[in-house]
């Protein structure tokens, strides 16, 4: 009363256990009725339940329910809706996951249980995504900027909020709160609690802990090795054309490009993982020269794709070419023809001039090799072009003082799409950073089209 609350006693309930010493046990003692302001409150018998924030609680203790059957019936509710597979993801991180968190952190919910709704979660979104079923298991809970789908786990996450819970009551400035939590029972929740807190034999304490266990297993995994990065490199905002409840892709190129994006394309190589077709079925039969039929074979250096690799090349650099000339005050240039004395004709795709200085940038798609390599591609760019005979012949066929600043960076992204640091340098440089989701977008779909024409393509070459 003194905060202006006032009870209402049908919204109330009351319950009385009382304790037998004679027979040493306990019993709910209905006769014994609460009376507050003149309001009966209702008294709960030992079967009943009064339901507060989703779950159950009377004599008995939280009211059990069977979560693997209502977490199935929300999953079909998702696969039989007219929503697309974005959209079902996004309803499922967003939504339906949140609607059985709650009631898993509260209730009592064993490993396999948890491991049973994880379970059941995979074998939907596979279905959704056109997921083989040897995907690895922690390519669906790693973050989207590390290669995965993003999809909350049970397992990883309820005893983590648990022994949180738990832990956090230990600190508490109520004396009530704190004695609660020091008790044999609450102890031993937070014991078994924190049991469970381990991925692959290695324990997590919180939530950043768990990223990078679950990133570290995935990235060790045999599809997850072409998305090692340097941490922090490769941006969350790049993916946000598939992650989000919109997305300009259609049904088809936006399950194409986490295809692509997590190597689970079935390409011969992957399909014969194995070996149980022999080692000839591994090749590609449009080269025949004994290269193995891999992605990136497939997307880097197949003389099939030439094509189209060219093609999404031209891409991004039509998209910097556009978004640098729609600047105020700078000049771009693209393709121009360098042919210093003595030198190769050399055409890097654009050069930019802004600000009284010059800069050549030149695009480039390249393997998911590993991140020592990957630099040095870019440190190869710099070799090329960055010799004083070629940075003056630019100089001088854009009219500029042979004594101006002019730079040389390499705008690299991996087949997978994960930029790398000097292309996060060279995008700030130039501010195009808010052109990094559509070309990492971009980069994922024209290769996923790769496949598609190659494995549309006839045989053309013999591997023998």
């Amino acid at each position: 009363e003194r905060v202006g609350l006032i009870m209402n006693g049908d919204k109330c309930k009351s319950l009385s256990i009382v304790a037998d010493g004679g027979r040493k046990r306990t019993y709910v003692d209905q006769s014994q009725r609460i009376i507050v302001n003149g309001i009966l409150i209702d008294s709960m018998s030992v079967t009943e339940y009064y339901t507060y924030l989703g779950i159950g609680n009377g004599a008995k203790g939280v009211k059990e329910e069977n979560l693997h059957a209502l977490w199935k019936v929300l999953l079909q509710r998702l696969s039989s809706s007219p929503l697309k597979p974005h959209q079902m993801l996004y309803s499922l991180r967003l939504h339906a996951y949140p609607t059985l968190h709650h009631k898993c952190t509260f209730q009592r919910t064993s490993k396999k249980c948890l491991m049973e709704l994880d379970r059941l979660t995979r074998k939907y979104v596979r279905q959704w995504m056109w997921l083989p079923s040897d995907t690895a298991t922690e390519a669906f809970y790693a973050k989207v900027e590390d290669g995965g789908l993003e999809i909350p786990s049970f397992r990883h996450n309820i005893p983590l909020n648990r022994y949180r819970r738990l832990a956090k009551m230990t600190e508490s400035r109520d004396p009530l709160v704190k004695k609660l939590a020091s008790c044999e029972p609450a102890k031993s929740k937070m014991e078994n609690a924190k049991k469970l807190c381990v991925i692959a034999n290695s324990p997590y304490n919180n939530g950043e802990e768990l990223k990078s266990k679950v990133r570290e297993a995935y990235w060790n995994r045999c599809d997850g090795k072409g998305l090692q990065t340097e941490p922090l490199q490769v941006k969350r905002s790049s993916f946000g054309q598939l992650l989000g409840h919109t997305t300009p892709l259609n049904t088809k190129n936006f399950i194409g490009a986490w295809n692509v994006r997590m190597n689970t394309i079935g390409t011969p190589a992957r399909n014969n993982r194995a070996g149980l077709a022999g080692g000839a079925a591994n090749t590609c039969d449009k080269c025949g020269l004994g290269r193995i039929a891999s992605l990136g074979h497939i997307s880097q250096t197949c003389r099939e794709t030439h094509g189209s690799r060219t093609k999404r090349h031209d891409r991004i650099v039509n998209h910097l070419h556009q978004a640098l000339t729609d600047k105020k005050g700078v000049t771009v240039v693209k393709e121009p023809h360098i042919r210093p004395k003595g030198s190769a004709l050399r055409k890097p795709d654009l050069v930019v001039v802004s600000g009284g200085k010059a800069t050549i940038v030149d695009v480039q798609v390249v393997s998911d090799s590993g991140i020592k390599d990957l630099e040095r591609v870019g440190e190869r760019k710099t070799v090329k072009y960055g010799s004083t005979e070629i940075k003056e012949e630019v100089l001088r066929q854009l009219g500029l003082p042979l004594t101006t600043p002019i730079t040389v960076h390499a705008f690299s992204i991996t087949w997978r799409g994960n930029t790398l640091r000097h292309t996060l340098d060279v995008a700030r440089t130039l501010g195009v950073t808010h052109l990094l989701p559509r070309i990492t977008t971009d980069v994922l779909v024209d290769t996923y089209r790769m496949w598609l024409g190659y494995r549309r393509s006839g045989k053309r070459y013999h591997t023998n």
